[in-house]
């Protein structure tokens, strides 16, 4: 479901991290922040 909503929004990009659950910025927060600021910076 989620890669449906991704290609159905423009600009958007699905990141899955590796053994993360919905509480990933909680569970990898350094792994979450990379992946946040790469996508602000791509804008």
């Amino acid at each position: 479901m989620s890669q449906t909503l991704a290609n159905g929004i423009p600009g958007a990009r699905l990141e899955v991290l590796k053994d993360a659950s919905h509480l990933s910025y909680i569970e990898q927060p350094q792994a979450f922040s990379q992946v946040v600021r790469s996508f602000i910076g791509n804008l």
